[in-house]
């Protein structure tokens, strides 16, 4: 059980990220703290503009990569930290995601203005236009560059720019409200009113075919356990469990225990950690149980 006695800054845990040492980070109001050793540290993160760091990710050099909810863009290494505002020619917008694609190029993706790019340390102009404006989900390509989704749909962007993807039988609810891959060539999305798995095939040139999933919709987050059982939250609904082609509500785990669920790491023993409005709930995908017994108390 994590909270304000154990070090924790602010009860609110807006997203999750298990680095590749194992420590845990939590975007929170106006700070990140980070969970390494069963002990908390935290740093101070756009507190001028009351920031909320809403996505978390980490490049190939070990750098963790921060979005805020009001267009920040923050970098934390050890002994230094770099943010990236409208200083540096960032947007005013609220930053949906936060991805590192295979040649080590930050992606954000923003609710207004499109994606940024930090290449080489330095902002790189965004891409915008074409679908790409009012980005809500996105996520790193296997052969480079990013797909984002926004309400006209998902598109593939890298340096040629952006272009809706080739899907040969589009849902009939476009505007992704997540999305993650599940393997090398499903990806996982869901919309305000569907979930689907959307196959990759690259045989001619890449095309994507959709299969619909049941189940609640309006799934944010993702996680896979070393099992290779896939878990996801719905901020309002919990957590669930992907069956087959079946999102199942997790045992045990009543929607009622938090106010609102936002974020979902697994780490490499299986438990999950999730970030609520009532602070760090941790679940274990072996037992099935919380290994906290009641929704998070903070002195």
């Amino acid at each position: 059980m994590w909270g304000k006695a154990q070090g924790l800054p602010a009860r609110q845990i807006f997203s999750l990220h298990e680095d590749r040492g194992g420590c845990l980070w939590m975007g929170q109001p106006q700070s990140v703290a980070r969970l390494c050793n069963g002990a908390v540290e935290s740093v101070p993160v756009g507190v001028e503009q009351e920031e909320m760091i809403s996505t978390i990710d980490e490049d190939p050099q070990g750098n963790i990569w921060l979005g805020g909810r009001w267009g920040n863009l923050f970098s934390l290494r050890p002994s230094i930290f770099r943010s990236f505002t409208r200083r540096q020619g960032l947007p005013e917008s609220h930053f949906t995601g936060v991805t590192v694609d295979r040649a080590g190029t930050i992606w954000g993706s923003t609710r207004e203005f499109g994606l940024v790019r930090i290449a080489g340390g330095q902002y790189v102009a965004n891409p915008r236009g074409r679908g790409i404006d009012e980005t809500q989900a996105l996520v790193a390509h296997p052969d480079g560059g990013v797909l984002a989704a926004s309400a006209a749909g998902i598109f593939r962007v890298d340096a040629a720019g952006p272009r809706p993807i080739r899907l040969e039988n589009p849902p009939p609810t476009p505007a992704v409200t997540g999305m993650s891959w599940e393997d090398d060539s499903d990806l996982l999305i869901s919309s305000a009113t569907a979930n689907y798995r959307l196959h990759r095939s690259t045989a001619g040139g890449e095309t994507w075919s959709a299969q619909p999933l049941q189940g609640p919709p309006r799934l944010r987050q993702w996680a896979k356990d070393p099992r290779g059982r896939v878990w996801a939250l719905v901020q309002f609904n919990g957590l669930h469990y992907l069956d087959g082609n079946t999102y199942r509500p997790a045992p045990n785990a009543e929607p009622g225990r938090a106010r609102a669920w936002y974020s979902l790491a697994v780490d490499h023993e299986g438990l999950l950690w999730i970030g609520t409005t009532d602070g760090l709930e941790i679940y274990s995908t072996l037992t099935g149980k919380f290994i906290n017994t009641r929704p998070l108390l903070f002195g």
